[in-house]
């Protein structure tokens, strides 16, 4: 049943892709075991579709290194490149998501998104930025919606001699939940996957995402849902969530910066 249904959203997506990129947005659906889980966090009152708990269970998205470099001192930003970088279209990747919590629903309050990510190299040829000091390109932080939607724009990520994978970092958190949580991982990149991280790669599907290039621009753009290990609510009798928000500007107004 579920690679019928693994056939048919391939094509819809692919349909949808081609034919409305500026509408369509897989945070629409929640990704459960390679499926779609289609409509189920909305924030309209509306019934849930059941999910067995097997299939909650690998829905989560799985944690991963937070890495040496990380820092809790990042620019309060979506566009966490420098300006003259994210110009060029090329250069430039969008990424479009929606966190939710492990019933496929919005957490109902911002979530904070941190990422961070080996950029194009400086004068010294340092990827990540210092820790301390200095420009701090390449990393950022940003609320979500209560929806749990984000935008936000970078280049593509760099490999290194020590980690020759393209990544990103990513730190999701809320204090503001009955159960607060915080999530360490990273994303992948389904067109670059160097053969010898398959045994790391096994179980993590959750965090593979694919790449969409815009054939006129070449901006690349990726779509993905963060699935926590909390409730999410269906309740949110004073907001109504557009999932289909998020276009591809760079002025998301899915995205909070304080």
């Amino acid at each position: 049943m579920i690679s019928i249904v693994r056939k048919c959203t391939l094509v819809v997506f692919t349909f949808l892709w081609y034919f409305a990129p500026s509408t369509f947005n897989i945070s629409d659906c929640c990704v459960v075991q390679g499926a779609v889980v289609e409509n189920t966090h909305v924030c309209e009152a509306e019934e849930l579709q059941t999910i067995s708990e097997e299939e909650v269970l690998t829905s989560i998205t799985t944690p991963d290194a937070l890495g040496p470099f990380y820092t809790a001192d990042t620019p309060w930003t979506n566009r966490i490149a420098p300006e003259e970088q994210l110009a060029i279209p090329t250069n430039r990747l969008v990424l479009q998501g929606s966190v939710v919590g492990r019933n496929c629903q919005p957490l109902g309050i911002p979530v904070l998104v941190e990422p961070w990510y080996a950029g194009l190299p400086d004068d010294q040829g340092n990827l990540y930025s210092p820790l301390r000091g200095g420009d701090k390109r390449y990393r950022g932080r940003f609320y979500t919606d209560e929806c749990g939607n984000f935008q936000y724009s970078q280049t593509f990520p760099e490999v290194y001699q020590a980690r020759d994978i393209r990544h990103i970092h990513f730190k999701f958190s809320t204090t503001q939940t009955e159960e607060p949580t915080s999530l360490a991982t990273q994303i992948y990149f389904r067109e670059y996957l160097p053969t010898k991280y398959n045994a790391y790669l096994q179980g993590r599907e959750s965090q593979i995402v694919d790449i969409h290039t815009n054939t006129t621009t070449g901006e690349r753009n990726v779509f993905m849902t963060i699935v926590l290990d909390v409730d999410g609510t269906d309740a949110l009798p004073n907001t109504t969530c557009d999932h289909n928000n998020n276009n591809n500007n760079n002025n998301s107004n899915n995205t909070t910066v304080p």
